[in-house]
């Protein structure tokens, strides 16, 4: 062969490499979200007063009820992460509210919160938001409720009030579950399993992280709650 030939032979199977080489990383690169591997968060309630309903989630997924002898299971990033539970007598929650209007948005940690998807908020700016909220209540002649289900909620808001509290009932009603409720923080590792247990009566609630072993032992023969 002539030498000007295998130069270019040797030019085309170099430039041949360095395409393969780059679509490799290419992939690499593009596969690389897909590959963070999750981890999954199992909250079980193994009996108690079937006419409680809590509502539990971990940070940035739809709220499920728990009835007896029920579990929810959610896949969650490897990121520090939140599991909550609200008062049992809430009742089911909306994993999304439509955007509210009014004043108070504009509040200390209300300002934060998207609340189309208010259950990947920090959990420290939901309680500013109802410190805040709670204190505007207070502060236009109306008692703060002191339950989820007291008439406060419906009651009317003073007409000089109307603006700053406009469309905060409902907001309220889902900051002041959470509140009464219980959270547990910890750190989520990817591919791992974590499991809690969720117990109580009335308000007296609890929510604990416990041992895979005690989890699935106390689990047997229960069933996934209905989304």
């Amino acid at each position: 062969m002539f030498p000007f030939l295998r130069s270019i032979s040797n030019a085309r199977s170099v430039l041949a490499a360095a395409l393969i080489m780059t679509t490799a990383v290419c992939g690499l690169a593009q596969d690389s979200p897909a590959n963070v591997q999750q981890a999954t968060v199992t909250i079980y309630r193994k009996g108690g007063d079937a006419r409680v309903h809590p509502s539990v989630f971990a940070a940035g997924t739809a709220p499920v009820e728990l009835d007896p002898k029920t579990y929810a299971q959610f896949q969650v990033s490897p990121v520090p992460m939140v599991v909550t539970s609200t008062v049992p007598i809430a009742g089911h929650l909306r994993a999304s509210l439509p955007t509210p209007t009014g004043a108070w948005t504009r509040f200390l940690g209300c300002a934060a919160i998207d609340w189309q998807h208010w259950t990947s908020a920090n959990p420290d700016n939901l309680e500013d938001c109802y410190q805040n909220l709670k204190g505007a209540w207070e502060g236009c002649g109306i008692k703060a409720p002191e339950g989820v289900d007291s008439p406060a909620l419906t009651e009317p808001v003073p007409p000089s009030c109307e603006h700053e509290l406009e469309g905060s009932a409902n907001p309220y009603r889902l900051l002041m579950m959470v509140h009464l409720g219980k959270s547990v923080p910890f750190d989520v590792e990817p591919g791992e399993s974590y499991f809690f247990r969720w117990s109580g009566k009335g308000r007296d609630t609890v929510l604990e992280q416990v041992d895979e072993q005690t989890a699935r032992r106390e689990m047997k023969r229960m069933h996934a709650a209905q989304p």
